[in-house]
Parts: C-alpha cells; structure tokens; sequence
C-alpha cells in the first residue's frame, strides 16, 4: 500500500508538473516519493527485526485464546 501511494502520489504529482512545465512542482512529487521510500525502508527494517526475533511457541498458539478483545467478548456474548 505504502508503495502504491509513493508511486501513484508522488509519481503522479511530478509527472503532472512537468506536464505543466512547473519544475517546482516536479520537485515536490519527488520530494515526496523520496520521503515515502524512506518510510517504507524504515518500516521494512522493523519487519526485518521482528521476524528475528524468537518467540515463544505457546504465545503463538494461544494468541486468539486470551487478550483485551477476545476477553471482552468472551464476558459480552
């Protein structure tokens, strides 16, 4: 999604300045695509570091069988 955003937005902004020959415009479609890239590298790092981590198999079987959600349920219906 992250991605599609940064190429459909920011690509579209500065395909459209230089369309309309306003290179200011251009610049901030980049500008934006590159904030966008950052976000997704940042974001694909701690998705990185997340699947390093080791956890414990019991939490990943219990995990729809206990917290706030599923308990609130558990006493409402």
């Amino acid at each position: 999604r992250d991605y599609f955003e940064m190429w459909y937005f920011g690509n579209l902004n500065a395909y459209k300045g230089s369309a309309h020959g306003d290179m200011a415009f251009v610049k901030k479609g980049h500008e934006k695509m590159d904030k966008s890239l950052k976000e997704i590298k940042l974001k694909a790092e701690k998705q990185r570091a997340l699947g390093k981590i080791k956890v414990d198999e019991n939490i990943i079987k219990n995990i729809w069988l206990k917290g706030e959600y599923t308990d609130f349920n558990r006493e409402h219906n």
